[in-house]
Order: C-alpha cells, then structure tokens, then sequence
C-alpha cells in the first residue's frame, strides 16, 4: 500500500509517517524547504524537497511513484506565504481563478488540483485517530465558575470570528477578549493576552466554521501548555473531536504541575463531564409508538467520521467490527477481546488497533458496540457511559432489571445515545409491518432453533424469545397484567425450551414460544387483529394478509380469494441486512443525537418481561 504525504514543518509528519509504516504502508514524501524536519527522510520510503507553490512538482512527483491517496499535514508560517513562495505556471493559474486568497481558501484550492489530478487527500488523522482530543475536563484542577463563564464567551466569540477566516485562538479574562489569533499563530497570541490579563487568562482554540479538517487542523501539545505557564494563563480549551494533540500524558502532566486545566468541548455547550447537568441544555424526544421510550440525547455535535470500537469480537462482534469497518460516515477505530490473538485478527482484517482490555478505547471512540457475554454487559457500558462515551449493548441489555434502571439512569443524565441490540427490528419483514398491524388482538410466534453451542450462558428466554417479546411490545403498546409461563432445561444449566402467554391491559394476548433444542429452524409470528389476519415468516421475509376486501393494500396480481369475502396478499422482501441497519440506525442517532431506534428504555421492558417469564418458570420448577 502506498499514501503520500506533503509536509509541512512540526512532529505530525512524523508520528505519521511512523504509524503508516507499522500499518503497512510506504510513504512517499513531498517536504517543503525550511518548513519540515530534516529527519523525516529516515522514515518515508521515498522524500524530495520542494519550494512552496511548486505544484506541478508536487503533482509529478506523486505521479511517478503511482501515489493515488495523499495527506497533508505540518505547520507552514502564515509569514512565509507572503514572503518565501516561488510559484510554478499551475499555482499562478490557480490563484488567479481565486477571489479570496485566505490561506484556508489557498489550501482547499491545491487539494482540489490534486484531486483533479487523480490523487485523494485523505483525512491528516485517518491512522491516527488516537491524536483527536476528546470531551471532559482532562486534568486534577477543573474550571472555577467565573472561567466557565469567560469559556462560554471565548467559545462563542471564536465561533463567529472563526467565519470571517480570522483565527483560531481567543484569549479572555473578566468578561473581556484580550487576543485574538493573527497570521502570528496561537502561541503568540497566548503572549499577548496573557501579558494583558497578568494572571488566570482562559484560552480558548477552535475549528473555523468551513475549516477543512482533512487539512488543516488545529493543534495543541507541550509547547502550547509551557507558552500559558509562562505568562499566568490557566484554561486551555480545545475543540473536541477537531483538534489533534502531541504529546498528551506530557502535557497533562505539566498542565497538572502548573495548575493549569485543559477542557475538551465541541459544538457550542460546554462539557457536560466536568459541568453541572442542565435540562435546559437537552432535548427529549419520544417514539410516538411506546410509552416512556424517549431518552434525553446532548445536542453536542459529532465529527462527520465517527470514530467506533467493538468490545467482544466472537462469533457476533466480528460481524459488527466488519460492518462498521464498510461505513463511510463510521471508522472502526478499534476492537477488543480478552482473546487477544482473536482481537489481533479482527483488527487486520478490518484495519483496526487491536486491544486486550476495553478500558484502552477510552479517549479513542465517539461510540462502541458492547458484544460481550451478557453477565458484563453493566460493567462495561457503565464504564464507557461515564467516559461520555455513545453506547450500543447487545440484547439482552443486563442482567438484572436493576442494571438496566442504572444505565438508563447514568446515559440520561449525561445526554448520550444508549441503544440495545435487538435485531429483529430491522428485518425488513418487520419494518414492513409498521404500517400494516393497527391494534393486534391475538398473537401467536414461534422463534425455534437447532441447537448450537453458542448463547447458551442464558436462558433460552434471553437468548431467543426476548426478540419476539421485544417486536409483541412495540406493536400491542400496553401494560403487561398477567403472565403464564413454563419451561425446561434439557441440555444446558439453563431453560432451553419455553412457552409464556401474555395478557395485555387492553385485551390482548400473546402466545410465545421460544426453543433451542428443535429439530428445525423456524422463526414466525402471527397476528389477528379486526378484519384481518397477518402471518410472517422472518427467516423467508414473507408476509401473508388475509383481510376484508378492501381493508387492505391492494395487490391483483398476487390476491385470491380463499375465503368468501376476504383477499389474500402476500408480499415478499430480498433478504436484507438487519446488523447493518442497525448499526446504521445507531451510528445516526449518535451523529444526529437524537433518539436510538430501540432505546434503553424498550430494552429494560423486554428484559422485565423476560425476567418475569424466567421467574415463574423457576417457580414451577420448584412445584
């Protein structure tokens, strides 16, 4: 594999190229004069120098070496752009066709001849997601409240200036704008704000509006931290999610010893880690189709790539590593698994970082597929929730209602998307039957399997019938008043076959029946309501109505008349992708932060439902 890489001076074309070369790539290197760092040469397979506003040379070059993806990346000096450029016949033509030339605009302009010249300028952080600065108050002193008021104004003001290709740096105490970033850069606009507020400036760095991250991105390090110690500055905050950071621990560190705080925060609304929790701030949005299903969601802005890991990438994981992998608004950043030789091959596989302990993706991913065996379903999403971190739990969510009320509890007051995997509702099969089944009187299903040793560390209840009950719930939306079950375990230590009748507050019933030990596959359910009939089979994606005439879509070329006065249609979907739907669903509500399609709140019903049936089963048991 073969990425090029047009550098500018700093470390960043360093530590990339370092990190290209462990993932397999060769590096070919255009270095721009008196800007990079001589020593990138022993890292890059190929580097030759270049004069700013050579573009043609730059073009040939990648050219040559058959170079079809670039990066660009590393500092250039706002005051060498005016200065020291020997522009070629194509730069000239490109600035003149220019009626801003802002460096921003200069920069979007050159990636474009590149692009039109058949070379693809990927994002700068693309193999280097850990660099992106995440959301939370990073360090041991935290922001007093007059500095989270001067955080408000200074994020706001950067905001706005940010649109007029001002700056990216504003510095402010009091209530009062000291600096604003010029062509001298951040660190001397932290020397100049911070020499007129004396002591306790807040800094505040941000992406412009229309800044092209692939590009140009702001950037934070050491350095940035030894500028504000030396003239009394005490808050950096960096934009998250848009900002890349050298020499984090380092950083933090001296950041630590000089009572200085660094805050990560993103779209508008400071971070709700290290702030008190404020209703005002959210929105909750509910599912008109189920009772208390809404959850609060932050209206914080997401990067356009979310960054994703996999917890738990057996049998199931891996399909969700796989799918992520495939997105174009997704990067699977990265997968876990106590197995650590399993995780190393899912992680090439997919071309991600590989991890033995989940703990490792904090800090890493915007959100997480939690695919580990149910009993540490609570640990591991409590822990990836209180690091705001965007969370879906395979079904069942937990395993006490206790734990499922505890995670609820914990994503709600932090504003982050929760959602639980159960899979049936992105069968096209039961999409379908959104606008079909009204009020459903009676229903009847079958989820049976042959056995297989997998799922077996629950009940059957858990692992196969809690799908059934969770679509039962979505359609008949009332109470549960009365439940009669029975069940046994033939093979495993736990229930492999049951059956449970649910009565409903409004007059249904429901019978369900759930086996892991059947000779046969067989997945269908079937429901009566008035004037019709509809019967679905999930495994052929088949729907059967059998209604009134009239009552129904009309179909003439499959309807017949079986029963006087009634039709017959019968409607057919190509077999779809459920897990890649659903993990599509989940990635836009993180992205969009509205509510998840199965909330934690429909997964803690299911799950009551479930536990409900286990316990009567264990009660005849006893009988």
């Amino acid at each position: 594999m073969k990425i090029g890489l047009i550098a500018g001076s700093g470390q960043f074309p360093l530590i990339f190229s370092k990190k290209a070369k462990e993932k397999g790539f060769a590096v070919y290197a255009v270095a721009y004069l008196n800007e990079a760092d001589p020593s990138l040469k022993d890292h890059v397979k190929v580097m030759e120098w270049v004069h700013l506003g050579q573009v043609s040379r730059v073009i040939k070059f990648f050219k040559k070496h058959e170079v079809s993806e670039a990066v660009m990346m590393g500092a250039i000096k706002k005051t060498r752009m005016f200065s020291d450029v020997r522009p070629d016949i194509k730069a000239i033509s490109l600035i003149a066709t220019m009626l801003h030339t802002h460096d921003d605009n200069i920069l979007r302009a050159f990636a474009q001849v590149l692009e039109d010249e058949g070379i693809r300028i990927r994002e700068s952080t693309f193999l280097l997601p850990e660099l992106l600065a995440t959301r939370g108050c990073w360090t041991k002193r935290k922001p007093g409240r007059s500095e989270k008021a001067d955080i408000e104004q200074g994020w706001n003001i950067i905001k706005k200036i940010g649109k007029l290709n001002i700056g990216q740096c504003v510095v402010v105490s009091g209530g009062s704008v000291l600096a604003v970033e010029a062509i001298d850069g951040t660190d001397a606009t932290i020397a100049r704000g911070g020499k007129l507020a004396k002591k306790g400036a807040v800094v505040v760095k941000a992406c412009k509006p229309t800044q092209d991250v692939r590009f140009d991105i702001p950037a934070a390090g050491v350095q940035t931290i030894q500028t504000m110690r030396e003239v009394g500055a005490k808050v950096l905050v960096i934009e998250a999610g848009r900002t890349v950071v050298f020499d984090r621990e380092e950083m933090i560190a001296l950041a630590n010893k000089s009572g200085i705080s660094i805050v990560g925060q993103s779209d508008e609304t400071q971070d709700l880690k290290s702030a008190p929790f404020d209703k005002t701030r959210h929105k909750i949005r509910r599912n008109p189709q189920t009772k208390n299903s809404g959850q609060p969601v932050s209206p914080r802005a997401k990067p356009e790539v979310l960054r994703v890991g996999v917890v738990g990438v057996g049998y199931l994981g891996k399909f969700h590593a796989e799918k992520y992998a495939n997105m174009d608004d997704a990067k699977l950043v990265g997968v876990v698994d106590i197995d650590t030789s399993q995780a190393e091959a899912v992680a090439e596989k997919f071309g991600a970082k590989a991890y033995g302990n989940y703990q490792e993706l904090m800090g890493k991913v915007d959100a997480v597929s939690i695919v580990v065996p149910t009993q540490a379903h609570f640990a591991v999403g409590r822990d990836f929730l209180e690091n705001d971190i965007d969370v879906l739990i395979e079904k069942p969510m937990t395993v006490t209602l206790e734990e499922a009320e505890e995670l609820i509890r914990i994503a709600e007051s932090r504003g982050l998307i929760m959602q639980v995997g159960h899979l049936e509702r992105f069968n096209p099969a039961v999409v379908a039957l959104r606008n079909i089944v009204k009020k459903p009187m009676f229903i009847e299903s079958h989820r049976l399997s042959v056995y297989k040793n997998r799922g077996t560390d629950v009940s059957v209840v858990l692992d196969l019938m809690i799908h059934d009950i969770d679509i039962i719930l979505n359609f008949v939306r009332s109470e549960v008043k009365e439940i009669r079950a029975s069940g046994v375990s033939v093979i495993s230590g736990h229930v492999d076959i049951a059956n449970a009748r649910l009565e409903f507050e409004n007059g249904c019933v429901a019978n369900v029946t759930a086996s892991r030990i059947s000779m046969k596959n067989e997945r269908k359910i079937r429901l009566f309501q008035k004037d019709a009939y509809v019967s679905v089979d999930f495994a052929s994606h088949e729907i059967i109505i059998v209604h009134q005439k009239g009552e129904a879509a009309e179909n003439p070329k499959s309807k017949t008349e079986l029963i006087p006065g009634m039709g017959v249609d019968r409607m057919s979907f190509v077999k779809g992708d459920a897990l890649e739907e659903e993990l599509k669903s989940f990635v836009k509500a993180v992205k969009k932060r509205e509510t998840s399609e199965v909330t934690g709140q429909m997964g803690r019903d299911a799950l009551k439902i479930a536990l409900s049936i286990m316990e009567q089963i264990r009660v005849r048991g006893r009988a």
